[in-house]
């Protein structure tokens, strides 16, 4: 789910935290933002 969530975000999945740009950031802050997340079984 988190590797999906990356890539619909563009940002690569195997990208350490560290070298993300702000801009890599915020597209997966708007991405969950949106709604896109996957939802946990409850």
């Amino acid at each position: 789910a988190a590797e999906a969530a990356l890539v619909a975000a563009g940002v690569p999945p195997q990208a350490r935290g560290e070298s993300l740009t702000v801009e890599e950031f915020a597209r997966i802050a708007e991405h969950k933002d949106a709604g896109h997340e996957e939802q946990a079984p409850q």
